[in-house]
């Protein structure tokens, strides 16, 4: 979205049907409510999945790292534990990663295992109409969650829509996780929503300015383990162990709602899920789930 001024004309056509929108729905009446402020991570704070879990290793756990190449070694007591290797880890079997690089085997994978609740793409959470939530689990239990809202604005009743999201962008450039993701206005959204960047948004109300639900693309997470339902939790663990060999992965589900199972969907399981979106989250606590991971290194190596 460009600007060709500092202070546009303001205009007030807004669409009418954004209260459909399960992301809109979101903001406006659980993150906002919450009176949750938007973290600002100090970029010397800013680690990598991989050196957060080595360095958590030494430092939280009293294991030893031991690199091999471009691998980590994890030694303990001097009984290997476990280890590293890019995004995996050795709580990730070799099946589970084969099983996943391919749709139809994923699929077939998580059908076999009794899960009829599948989504066919991430098309509902691109276009708001669902709630994309990633699930961290380790062994048994979902130790982080966060849920991917595409790049969006509230209103305050006095800025234009491009001032809004000229403010937010800036925002986050002071942000340590997310200064290196620059948000992008996608127009046709915009245009479609009846909407220009002279629009005055209500105090209060949310407008996506995106379909994008990656970090990389602009999107940002927001803790919400603590709003999950049990039930919502458990198909999380039952997608995650429906693939022989894995006890730590990411789960990603698709909700209309963040408070209920009703009618989620498993969109997929993330054996090398990037863990650094939960430790950054934009918007409430941050979890490690480095220390869960070597936590049940520590578990099996005693077995």
């Amino acid at each position: 979205m460009h600007n060709e001024g500092r202070n546009p004309s303001p205009d007030t056509g807004l669409h009418t049907d954004a209260r459909s929108n399960a992301v809109h729905r979101y903001v406006e009446q659980v993150l906002l409510p919450g009176n949750v402020e938007p973290n600002i991570w100090d970029p010397e704070d800013v680690v990598d999945h991989r050196r957060a879990l080595v360095t958590d290793a030494r430092k939280r756990r009293r294991i030893t790292p031991t690199k091999v190449v471009t691998s980590y070694v994890f030694h303990s007591g001097g009984k290997q534990i476990g280890g590293i290797d890019g995004f995996y880890t050795t709580l990730g079997s070799a099946q589970a990663r084969q099983a996943v690089a391919s749709p139809e085997v994923h699929r077939g994978y998580l059908q076999a295992a009794g899960i009829k609740e599948l989504a066919d793409d991430d098309s509902a959470a691109r276009a708001g109409d669902k709630l994309l939530v990633r699930f961290y689990v380790v062994a048994e239990q979902v130790v982080a969650a966060v849920v991917k809202l595409p790049f969006f604005v509230v209103g305050d009743g006095k800025q234009a829509l491009v001032q809004l999201a000229e403010a937010e962008a800036e925002r986050r450039s002071k942000c340590g996780y997310l200064r290196s993701v620059t948000p992008e206005v996608d127009e046709t959204r915009v245009t479609a929503d009846a909407l220009t960047e002279s629009t005055v948004l209500p105090h209060g109300q949310a407008q996506l300015l995106s379909g994008e639900i990656s970090i990389k693309g602009g999107a940002v997470a927001a803790d919400v383990l603590g709003l999950l339902d049990v039930d919502v939790r458990n198909l999380a663990v039952d997608a995650m162990w429906a693939f022989p060999g894995l006890a730590a992965a990411g789960v990603d589900i698709l909700l209309p709602d963040i408070r209920s199972r009703e009618n989620a969907q498993v969109l997929g399981v993330v054996p090398d899920a990037d863990t650094t979106e939960f430790r950054y989250p934009a918007y409430g606590q941050y979890r490690r789930c480095s220390l869960a991971i070597l936590d049940h290194m520590l578990d099996l190596a005693k077995r």
